[in-house]
């Protein structure tokens, strides 16, 4: 088992968020951050269950043992705690195919009514039911209302209409996509006492970029006891958001590496921007 630095007085509440252009040495100093917590079990959230369990070896390899260590991504920790409630409204978790599945249909559905203006003469190409899985999936998470896409435009007018007919598909079937099983997650964070929460948190290069995933993020984070995070540097819009949820300055110099993380999500034929006031559309 570890052992605690005497030399060091750590509060258990205290939060720390680390920034390098370097891996290593993000995870260095999360480490050495760590090795000096009491012990506890302890949550460790990043971008890839594999990214956590090496983060986890690497520490085991360096203390010789560890306990209580539970490793996941956020969405996977979303899923865990929101399962219960799952259960309890008979709801099941849609995968990615599912919803492009469901996109699919409300795209057919509508453009046989033709209830699509604008963009009907593109719906059946390559690409358009992924990219508009895509879209509806941010939309949600985002929690933008189908009233306030319909204000934006033609372009607007069409994704109101799809968004409503892609959620009325969810209820009608009973199933549940991101946007329902963090807002389930959020509200267990909020209301239970379930063995996640109250842990000890490290947050290794977790990207929050949604609403709900930063709200279920904050809610998180105040249930949590010592709290360590990472990021890369050149990644100035998660640090800032680390730093409001954390509500702590990150430390760290930026070195020139090329070693930056990038924030791309992949490409898709057609990509549907949505903002406040209107849409835009075009070919990557």
């Amino acid at each position: 088992m570890r052992g605690i630095d005497c030399r060091v007085e750590f509060l258990v509440s205290s939060r720390q968020i680390f920034t390098s252009s370097l891996n290593q040495e993000r995870l260095t100093k999360a480490a050495e951050a760590f090795e000096l917590i009491p012990e506890s079990q302890v949550l460790v959230l990043a971008p890839t269950r594999g990214a956590a369990d090496d983060f986890s070896r690497a520490l085991c390899d360096k203390l010789g043992a560890l306990f209580g260590f539970h490793r996941m991504t956020l969405i996977g920790l979303a899923t865990t705690l929101a399962t219960e409630l799952l259960t309890q409204r008979n709801l099941a978790p849609l995968s990615r195919l599912g919803i492009e599945a469901l996109a699919a249909r409300s795209v057919f559905a509508s453009r046989t009514e033709g209830q699509l203006d604008y963009f009907g003469p593109v719906g059946d190409t390559p690409g358009f039911t992924r990219a508009l899985a895509s879209t509806l999936t941010e939309l949600r998470m985002e929690g933008v209302t189908s009233e306030r896409l319909a204000a934006s435009g033609v372009p607007g007018k069409d994704l109101a209409h799809l968004l409503d007919r892609y959620g009325g598909a969810l209820r009608d079937r009973s199933l549940a996509d991101l946007a329902v099983i963090f807002d389930f997650a959020a509200q267990v964070v909020t209301s239970s006492s379930h063995r996640f929460l109250g842990l000890t948190l490290l947050l290794l290069d977790v990207l929050a970029e949604s609403n709900a995933e930063q709200r279920l993020l904050s809610l998180l984070v105040q249930r949590s006891g010592a709290v360590i995070a990472t990021a890369p540097a050149e990644d100035k819009d998660n640090v800032a958001v680390l730093e409001r949820i954390l509500g702590v300055k990150a430390v760290g110099s930026p070195t020139a590496s090329g070693q930056g993380v990038s924030r791309s999500r992949g490409s898709t034929v057609c990509c549907y921007r949505v903002c406040t006031t209107s849409v835009a559309v075009g070919l990557l």
